[in-house]
């Protein structure tokens, strides 16, 4: 196996190379740990957003973003045959390109710079972060800036409740806890709850690395505080998905019979002190939900029956589908699905609503099919790196690839969660959790040298490198 070089520097070979050597290396190292600053705040300026302001839309998180690709770029980074960064470097190229025929063949709408320098920000971190050597320390940097994110915008959460005004609110600040839920800096509740649910699988991630008890009880601490709060947003949709979350992990978890028992009564118990605050279980809403729809659609001769929520989000679909059809290659342009929806009289079928509402239809209808089957293929590598990962003998990496396998399968529900799923800063972030852990598989592969490029197989339970040394 060829050691990777990139985090070694050259080999010196007389006295004037040894002085360039040192030279550059004095001069990397405070990039890198600039670099590492950049890592740890990321998830601080996502859940902040615009309230982290720098020029304009440019706010903190997407300079960040820029300066940690530019330090990426120019500095010391990863030089070994990584099939993560390659797959992401065509998920990116593909996108812009779909995106710069897409404006200039159809024009930019109003919305349309915002969005692209969302997208293209994204794209840049995504990139940075399989570019930046030692990926192992990276992601450890990178979910520990998130317990702290998590920790800082929770205790806002609680102000909230206590005081009932709203940062960010869409609404009358004394109409924030009547019915519409929590907020905090995400503006809208069903966007703090894809926080939550990011955060769940990024603070399981990080329990499976820290080893001191004070790391352990804070995370768990995190972790059950995390339904607590969900009940708060009144997003139906996250609290479900957040029990499919604690069962899938539980099932999925390689260890004894007995922790897993511990973790499902823990769960029994949480789950009992929340929804005995609640007004209405979700058992009985989802009951209450099916008795008094007051719409229904025919799928496959079938009768299905939904609110009002549930509706809109049906006929977003459909209007998706027919933005698709009218421009199938290179879609209608970044930020136009809102302007499709509105000039073409669709708007009275989803009760005024426009936007997409549903992020993989965003994705196709306003970037075409050619940015849908890259984006397509990309969760789907993460997935299948997740499940080799899963088969593991080291903790971290284990339940690195549960978190990749349960937040990929269940994207294309969380995604429905969003008003748009493209502009909020914390989609990146999830994905940048993705490809940190997927990194890491990769680093670990190199150790039990194996290509990091071929994840048809990865270290097993009899493989030297993810566990103690077996007489190598």
């Amino acid at each position: 196996m060829v050691p990777d070089r990139s985090d070694q520097g050259p080999i010196a070979t007389g006295s004037l190379h040894t002085k360039k050597v040192a030279s550059s290396s004095a001069t990397a190292e405070p990039r890198n740990r600039l670099a590492t600053l950049i890592v740890f705040c990321l998830p601080t300026l996502a859940a902040f957003g615009p309230f982290i302001p720098a020029f304009g839309p440019v706010f903190a998180f997407r300079i960040a973003s820029i300066l940690l690709l530019l330090i990426a770029v120019v500095g010391t980074r990863s030089t070994t045959r990584s099939g993560v960064r390659r797959s992401t470097a065509v998920l990116a190229a593909v996108w812009m390109f779909a995106s710069l025929i897409s404006l200039l063949f159809v024009g930019p709408v109003e919305q349309a710079w915002t969005e692209l320098l969302s997208v293209a920000t994204g794209l840049g971190a995504l990139l940075a972060l399989t570019l930046l050597p030692d990926p192992r320390r990276t992601l450890a940097f990178f979910l520990r800036g998130w317990l702290f994110a998590y920790v800082v915008i929770s205790a806002l959460a609680v102000a909230e409740v206590v005081t009932g005004v709203a940062i960010s609110s869409s609404l009358p600040q004394e109409l924030t806890l009547d019915g519409w839920g929590l907020t905090v800096t995400f503006f809208n509740p069903n966007n703090y709850a894809t926080f939550l649910l990011y955060s769940c699988l990024a603070i399981l991630a990080l329990l499976a690395q820290v080893r001191s008890v004070i790391a352990t009880s804070v995370c768990v601490a995190a972790l059950i505080s995390i339904p607590v709060l969900m009940t708060f947003t009144g997003s139906r949709t996250g609290l479900w998905l957040l029990a499919v979350f604690v069962i899938a992990s539980i099932v999925l978890l390689r260890s004894r019979a007995s922790l897993k028992i511990a973790l499902i009564a823990a769960t029994i118990v949480v789950a009992f002190v929340v929804l005995s605050n609640m007004e209405e279980t979700p058992f009985e809403e989802l009951a209450n939900h099916i008795g008094n729809a007051g719409y229904s659609v025919e799928v496959l001769g079938f009768t299905v029956p939904m609110d009002a929520s549930t509706h809109v989000r049906w006929e977003l679909v459909l209007a998706g589908f027919a933005f698709f059809a009218l421009h199938p290659l290179f879609g209608g342009g970044p930020g136009a699905f809102e302007q499709f929806v509105a000039s073409n009289g669709i708007g009275s079928r989803t009760l005024g609503v426009i936007s997409p509402h549903n992020g993989f239809m965003e994705v196709l209808s306003q970037y075409g099919i050619f940015v849908f089957v890259a984006l397509v293929f990309w969760l789907g590598r993460m997935l299948l790196i997740g499940v080799r990962s899963r088969r593991g003998a080291d903790r971290a990496g284990s339940v690195g690839g549960i978190v990749m396998v349960v937040g990929v399968v269940s994207l294309p529900l969380v995604l429905t969660m969003h008003s748009s799923a493209l502009e909020p800063s914390t989609t990146w972030l999830f994905f940048g959790l993705l490809v940190l852990i997927a990194r890491s598989f990769e680093a670990t592969l190199l150790l039990a040298n194996v290509d990091p490029g071929d994840v048809s197989r990865g270290p097993s339970m009899s493989d030297g490198a993810a566990g103690p040394a077996r007489g190598r």
